[in-house]
């Protein structure tokens, strides 16, 4: 595709490309001043020297009242307007764009505004902001075609979606109906989507499996039904990869947890030797990985403590986890808890539930010998956590028992219940289980379990919606 060669076929072909150079910055009269784009604002051109500040016309909200204001009687009204107060450094912006001094205090700044605020932007300012924009403007498209001349059509695609279509199938030599352009694209893929259906072009856009947030893959071609087909395809080849993918992963964890299963405590002297499980375990879920695996680009984990034994010798274990869509802190309890301290029902499906507050500290607290070792592998926990997306704190998960196995001292499986997910099965290998662990004492888990409780849930709810 040849280089563009004049303004006209720009604007009357190609309309604007994207901005990819965020910024272009100048010294005026001393002071550094910027034009910039974001897609928020547009195109900004700012005091870079006074806090990024633009220049503002109407002052009037942010100059106080010189003398109260008064009702039509001449007395002094009970409600005074109010005004938005600024910064020092903003008040000197001001000046600056109207080529007023800029130094002295707030009150000197507002009064040499009062005085002569209301004449805009001096002229040398805005000549100087007209030269800004377009030094700005030129160093943009000179970015534009250097990354044009050097990137495929994705990046093609990026940068000037209009430009691309109409270049591919306007110009000569065009693309035969039957044939298609495939790009990937950033932003949902709305630009492209739009500058198709201005030009009338099929466009079909999707998230592939193996794409990260925003990213899309986009069709575009003449004929609609060979835009849709070929989507399908690639939609198909990427679902076989990633299932391949998996199963390679699951294949290569099973292989590593059954050597971690069949693994025996390092130094072990008996069969009353307590294993050491404290430290981070790789975790595998089939159903999270399978479902937000690939969206999250994550893997999921937990991490094991114990605190220092009480005078009478009970401890804390706990974990903090992260299974990609839920994040937080399991609480392991008493096997006697489970028995005599909470009361328990079940549902009709059998899943048992409790009836007491399950904050009571005395149920987390595990004597000596029934940590784990190979004649105390199995436990109850229970969790709080929030959300890993917007981080909303999951009321009432810890009042389902869950629970865990630890199979040998590098290898545990596992039941973890929440309202996202239901009840799903979960394996985990000792991370680096060959290097042990340092057996330093955590902190009492109980402000992190705190920090998830109804009342949080409830401040933060408040805070959220109001």
């Amino acid at each position: 595709m040849s280089a563009i060669n004049s303004t006209d076929q720009v604007k009357n072909e190609f309309g604007s490309p994207n901005f990819v150079v965020p910024s272009f910055q100048k010294t005026f009269s001393g002071r550094k001043y910027t034009f910039s784009f974001d897609d928020r604002n547009g195109l900004r051109f700012y005091d870079q020297s006074n806090n990024l500040t633009g220049f503002v016309a109407d002052l009037s909200p942010y100059l106080p009242l010189l003398t109260p204001k008064l009702t039509k009687a001449g007395k002094v009204a009970k409600r005074q307007p109010g005004t938005e107060k600024q910064p020092l450094k903003w008040w000197k912006a001001q000046c600056g764009f109207r080529g007023l001094p800029v130094g002295g205090t707030v009150d000197a700044l507002q009064g040499r505004l009062r005085e002569h605020g209301n004449k805009g932007m001096s002229k040398a300012m805005a000549e100087f902001q007209d030269k800004l924009r377009e030094e700005y403007l030129a160093k943009n498209m000179e970015e534009i075609e250097k990354r044009w001349n050097d990137g495929d059509n994705s990046e093609k695609a990026k940068i000037w979606p209009r430009r691309l279509l109409y270049e591919s199938f306007f110009m000569k030599p065009v693309l035969p109906i039957k044939e298609v352009l495939v790009v990937m694209v950033d932003g949902w893929g709305n630009k492209i989507t739009e500058v198709a259906s201005a030009l009338k072009i099929s466009c079909e856009c999707t998230k592939l499996e193996s794409f990260s947030t925003g990213q899309r893959l986009a069709v575009i071609g003449r004929d609609a039904q060979t835009v849709r087909a070929k989507l399908a395809e690639l939609v198909r080849d990427d679902q076989r990869a990633g299932s391949r993918a998996r199963q390679e992963q699951n294949n290569e964890f099973e292989r590593r947890y059954t050597q971690a299963k069949s693994m025996k405590a390092s130094g072990a002297k008996g069969l009353k030797e307590k294993w050491d499980v404290t430290g981070s375990w790789t975790i595998s879920c089939p159903y999270v990985e399978q479902e937000w695996g690939q969206q999250m680009d994550s893997e999921c984990g937990l991490t094991v403590n114990f605190t220092k034994a009480t005078s009478n010798g009970l401890v804390q274990m706990f974990a903090e986890f992260d299974f990609l869509v839920i994040e937080g802190i399991m609480r392991f309890v008493n096997p006697k808890a489970q028995d005599g301290e909470m009361e328990e029902d079940q549902d009709d499906e059998g899943t048992t539930t409790t009836t007491m507050s399950s904050s009571t500290t005395a149920q987390f607290l595990l004597p000596d010998t029934s940590l784990p070792s190979s004649r105390s592998r199995d436990f109850k926990f229970r969790w709080r956590g929030e959300d890993s997306h917007e981080g909303v704190i999951q009321l009432t998960s810890d009042k389902k028992l869950c629970s865990m196995t630890f199979e040998s001292p590098y290898a545990l499986s596992g039941m973890f219940y929440s309202d996202i997910l239901g009840w799903v099965e979960f394996k985990g290998v000792k991370a680096r289980a060959e290097s042990g662990s340092t057996n330093a004492y955590a902190a009492d888990p109980a402000y992190q379990w705190s920090l998830r409780s109804e009342e949080a849930y409830e401040r933060a709810r408040v805070g959220r919606w109001g």
